[in-house]
């Protein structure tokens, strides 16, 4: 990071269309599909904008799209905005209810089925390869084209060395149809990239999701800033931070007895009063706790 620079226009406003594109965030896109070993990628404002466009934009008309229950709010706002207009869910983490509901879509049908990697409110990590092998059973017998979409914000720079739960896309007959890295977690910073396994899949959402097209880029400073955060995730400093933090996890696991993975660890409380209360109690003696409430979580 660094060169180049002056090169570009500051203010971030350059569009795809019409303006073309700026040589900074392509360079991004492929240095950071190296790290992850993705051959398509395409730099996004922020997580949030990024599954709103990959859902957008990718469902068509007469394909059915299939939801883990417990997916972000950012995924529900995507899929209302698409042309498929049957949404249906499985339960959370649930392989062989995904098998039952899959078995419920008529034959030839196209599905689009969307799960996190890591799951924010409850820590746990989705199953992914139990989906994708029922996912590529249904395939193997022609009776569903499926394919997967992983929203990887909360376990890109965290799991596997830094490149989430599961491997992004590796060609256009990939189970996994694209995976969204957000940036605003283990990299502290904002921006995502939505990897894809064929070039066709992604010029589809640069042509079609609104919120691409209609949002002005990120600014060169910034993508440029961003390209040393995630240098340093991958590199020695991160493998030696996430080293340090799966100590703790598993220094928590054995005071607490608690069997989740990774560092989103919590403990239930009987009504939102008692969290608040005890949310003041551990902050007066140094630990920034969150209280996590209703709707946010069910009661």
């Amino acid at each position: 990071p660094g060169a180049g620079l002056e090169d570009e226009a500051a203010d971030g406003a350059e569009e795809c269309e019409g303006g073309g594109n700026v040589a900074m965030p392509e360079a991004f896109e492929s240095s950071f599909g190296r790290l992850v070993s993705s051959p398509h990628n395409l730099l996004f404002n922020s997580g949030y904008v990024a599954n709103l466009s990959v859902l957008s934009s990718l469902p068509q008309p007469g394909d059915v799209l299939l939801l883990d229950e417990q997916v972000h709010n950012s995924v529900w706002s995507g899929v209302k905005m698409c042309r498929a207009t049957d949404i249906r869910t499985f339960r959370h983490n649930d392989a062989e209810d995904f098998r039952r509901k899959l078995g419920e879509i008529p034959p030839g049908t196209h599905v689009m089925a969307v799960v996190e990697g890591y799951y924010s409110m409850s820590g746990e990590v989705a199953p992914v390869g139990d989906l994708v092998s029922v996912a590529n059973e249904v395939r193997s017998r022609a009776e569903s084209d499926v394919r997967l979409v992983v929203d990887e914000a909360h376990s890109s720079g965290v799991f596997n060395g830094g490149g989430g739960v599961w491997p992004p896309p590796r060609g256009g007959d990939d189970a996994v149809l694209a995976s969204v890295h957000a940036f605003g977690k283990a990299y502290g910073s904002f921006g995502a990239v939505a990897c894809f396994g064929c070039e066709e899949v992604k010029d589809c959402v640069v042509n079609f999701a609104k919120p691409f097209i209609y949002t002005t880029s990120l600014p060169p400073s910034h993508v440029e800033a961003l390209g040393g955060q995630v240098d340093g995730v991958f590199g020695k400093e991160g493998e030696r931070r996430r080293a340090r933090l799966f100590e703790n996890v598993r220094e928590y696991q054995a005071l607490t007895g608690s069997k989740l993975p990774g560092p989103i660890q919590f403990v239930p409380m009987r009504s939102a009063e008692e969290a608040l209360e005890c949310q003041g109690r551990m902050r007066e003696s140094g630990y920034d706790v969150k209280a996590v409430r209703p709707p946010t979580v069910e009661k």
